[in-house]
């Protein structure tokens, strides 16, 4: 078992887009463990995005933070096939109009073949479909029948396996990572000089990943402002 978190391209995305990626290095001193990318993400986050005007900054920021140490890359043959088995699984495990429905891609499947392959503490996975499976996979059917318009079949030998497969994967989202360096005062710099000041951060916080790509809803977002600010 490895005390460790993989990240998916998401929530680094997410970070990198509020100019929160610097928070890496101090929660990962703060959390006593590594943090690792696999080797898809760097290829999207690091390779591919050298390549452009649009994300050759966010690059260069993130091939800093590895090769200071602060993120690490994971090359293991395994990881791969494991990523195989739940990718075939989870793209077979709904059934839409007499097909299988493809909901899951390989950059975040990879992430969580990684987590499980080294028994890591959690994934950080901003997409909700990847994150449905592996917290309440049978929510997925709703979710694709919402969001499709279409009656949704469940596979369930299909979908046990891979149940069976990854249940005990604890899950993060870039929200609940802002939401702990917010915590830790990593932030505190920030509160302006106003009314609710705190409150005002947070709310910040949160909606400027939940408008990057991470799946946290509305209503999340009020129940945690009036939680805690």
């Amino acid at each position: 078992m490895v005390k460790g978190i993989v990240f998916d391209s998401g929530p680094i995305i997410s970070l990198a887009m509020n100019n929160l990626l610097w928070i890496l290095k101090p929660l990962k001193q703060y959390y006593k463990g590594e943090f690792y990318i696999v080797s898809s993400a760097h290829r999207e986050l690091v390779d591919n995005a050298l390549q452009t005007k649009r994300f050759k900054f966010e690059a260069l920021q993130l091939l800093k933070m590895l090769n200071e140490g602060t993120l690490s890359v994971i090359n293991d043959p395994e990881i791969e096939n494991i990523a195989d088995d739940y990718l075939e699984l989870a793209n077979s495990s709904f059934i839409g109009q007499g097909r299988p429905l493809v909901i899951a891609q390989r950059g975040e499947i990879e992430s969580l073949a990684a987590a499980t392959h080294l028994q890591c503490d959690a994934v950080a996975i901003d997409e909700r479909t990847t994150r449905l499976l592996i917290e309440n996979p049978l929510d997925v059917r709703k979710l694709l029948q919402r969001k499709m318009n279409i009656a949704v079949a469940v596979n369930k030998g299909q979908l046990n396996d891979l149940v069976r497969e990854t249940h005990k994967v604890n899950v993060l989202r870039s929200a609940e990572i802002v939401l702990v360096a917010y915590q830790l005062g990593l932030l505190d710099d920030y509160i302006p000089k106003l009314p609710n000041g705190r409150a005002l951060l947070l709310e910040g916080l949160l909606w400027g990943v939940k408008l990057s790509g991470c799946a946290i809803s509305e209503k999340e977002i009020e129940e945690l402002l009036s939680l805690l600010g």
